[in-house]
């Protein structure tokens, strides 16, 4: 590789390891994710020619923001910044591993200068001094501790004891990057292969197919029966228990059944269903429905069950269908507007609430609005959420990971003491050092405890040889 190239690659590598590129990045995703909460997600396009105007209709559907989460920018976006961790913890990481492995060896040991000093002095001698600092540096072991002594004396008869202790809590911040980049790998897999729907059932019906929130319908590779729908009351009126026993069918024969209820899910194959609502079967009565042209006062009607009304200068309306609660949002009808004088007729959904009609019409009909509707109760229907999360794992798995490693980082640290054993004034002399990788507060206060140990340990050896 020539030395153009190499420097142009160090500069790339640089760049996607800078803390600017990741705050860039951060800045981004946030923004991505507060239009994600502003712009209603995953409904059909016909919603969002209504919600918006036209313009903004267009640049919504073409940009993804009707479903941001799996919007190809945004998986961009979440990708580059799991590069940028790659790339900043692998260029860390030497550094830290080279630190974690740097023990000094007893030849080359020696009393560093480090804000943290203090001297010890003691009547006794310096071999039992010696020996009383080595048993102490020893319990300061924990895991990755390592306890070194000079393999000489020198000229003044000086020895020097090295511990250190948490050498692998540098390692913690790599572990939550690691639990990041995991929690990353699930979001990207729920979002490129997981979905989530509805299903409602009425005792003995059976459904092949899941209602996306889309409004698409998506089939599935078996079947699921309601065999029965359980509803229970307090006394009081409010619900006590609504359980659906279902039974999952392959190949024209029941494999399996589950009972599911609220907070108990029931799951066959990669799809767990979740109770999540319930509603009666309703015979329909009648429909109202306000007729708003755009020249002259809005026309109220009401249309009965298989029956027609016609509406001068429009054409006759009838009723095809109804539902409770079309595509999660309330009631609506579905009608049939045969016109006089034109060619076949139209079909479309109407709400009670914008968009008031399913798929929109031209701008040669007028709007649709339901303004009233009576339906007889009748058996009770189960409402199932049905949802296929692949990256479920990943969340669980990097979540333990994420514990383990801010554990690691914010309770462990990477923590070293000298302590030099000599002749003083009036007996031996001992200075002690210590330096921390961070929590610098809680390390002055153990060092602090460790000097005041020292101490009370070489007094109760002088005053043991008095005795």
């Amino acid at each position: 590789m020539s030395a153009k190239s190499s420097q142009g690659a160090s500069r790339i590598w640089e760049s996607l390891a800078s803390v600017k590129l990741a705050v860039t990045l951060l800045i981004l995703l946030s923004l991505g994710a507060v239009l994600g909460t502003v712009v209603p997600q995953g409904q059909p396009q016909a919603f969002y020619h209504h919600w918006a105007s036209e313009a903004w209709a267009k640049v919504i559907l073409t940009a993804q923001l009707d479903r941001v989460y799996s919007s190809f920018w945004f998986l961009l976006l979440v990708a580059a910044l799991a590069v940028n961790l790659i790339v900043c913890s692998l260029n860390r990481l030497p550094k830290t591993l080279k630190s974690m492995g740097s023990t000094p060896t007893p030849e080359g040991l020696h009393l560093p200068r480090v804000r943290l000093s203090q001297s010890v002095h003691g009547s006794a001698s310096p071999e039992e001094v010696h020996a009383l600092v080595r048993e102490k540096f020893s319990s300061l072991q924990g895991i990755g501790g390592r306890v070194v002594e000079s393999g000489r004396a020198d000229a003044e008869g000086e020895r020097l004891i090295f511990a250190q202790t948490g050498r692998f809590s540098r390692l913690g911040a790599y572990v939550v990057h690691l639990a990041i980049l995991i929690l990353m790998a699930g979001g990207l897999a729920t979002a490129l292969l997981g979905f989530k729907g509805n299903v409602w059932l009425h005792p003995g019906q059976v459904l092949d197919h899941i209602d996306l929130r889309s409004g698409q319908a998506m089939p599935l590779d078996f079947k699921v029966r309601l065999d029965k729908f359980i509803f229970e009351k307090y006394e009081d009126g409010s619900p006590k228990l609504w359980q659906s026993n279902l039974s999952f069918i392959r190949d024209g024969k029941v494999v399996e059944t589950a009972q599911c209820k609220v907070n108990h899910p029931a799951t066959f194959g990669k799809v767990t269903f979740y109770m999540s609502s319930y509603d009666q079967e309703k015979t329909l009565d009648y429909i109202g429905l306000e007729v708003m042209d755009k020249d002259g006062p809005p026309r109220k009607i009401r249309i009965k069950n298989k029956e027609a009304v016609s509406l001068e200068g429009l054409g006759r309306i009838e009723i095809l269908d109804y539902d409770p609660n079309w595509r999660g949002g309330g009631f609506a009808a579905k009608i049939r507007l045969v016109r006089e004088g034109a060619g076949a007729p139209l079909e479309f959904w109407v709400r009670p609430r914008p968009p008031f009609q399913m798929p929109p019409q031209g701008p040669e009909v007028p709007t649709f609005k339901l303004t009233d509707a009576r339906a007889k109760a009748g058996e009770y229907l189960a409402g199932l959420q049905a949802n296929y999360d692949p990256g479920i794992w990943f969340v669980w798995i990097g979540g333990i990971i994420m514990l383990l490693g801010l554990v690691v980082a914010l309770f462990w640290s990477h923590r070293r003491f000298w302590a030099e054993i000599g002749p003083g004034q009036s007996g031996t002399r001992v200075v002690l050092a210590g330096s921390t990788q961070s929590n610098r507060p809680s390390f002055e206060l153990k060092f602090k405890a460790l000097v005041k140990d020292l101490e009370e340990s070489l007094a109760g050896l002088e005053t043991g040889k008095k005795k």
